[in-house]
């Protein structure tokens, strides 16, 4: 999870103030040999209030990042 952990942060740059493994489930619901992780991510701007497009698209651009670098899906 150390790996999903430094591509959130790098991808999310200077923003990122905090990026947390909270959950990893594997049960009925999950394909085998598979698992679901689950992310507790802190945005924080020093000189500014971020605003919800902006925490929007970071989260977006995160979520391709960590799905493509590590063969996953968002499940929905």
């Amino acid at each position: 999870m150390g790996d999903m952990l430094t591509t959130i942060r790098s991808t999310g740059g200077d923003l990122v103030d905090n990026a947390a493994l909270f959950d990893i489930y594997r049960g009925k619901q999950i394909p085998e040999n598979k698992k679901s992780t689950a992310f507790s991510i802190t945005f924080r701007a020093a000189d500014r209030t971020l605003t919800v497009n902006e925490v929007d698209k970071l989260m977006e651009k995160i979520m391709s990042e960590v799905t493509s670098s590590f063969k996953g899906s968002v499940r929905g």
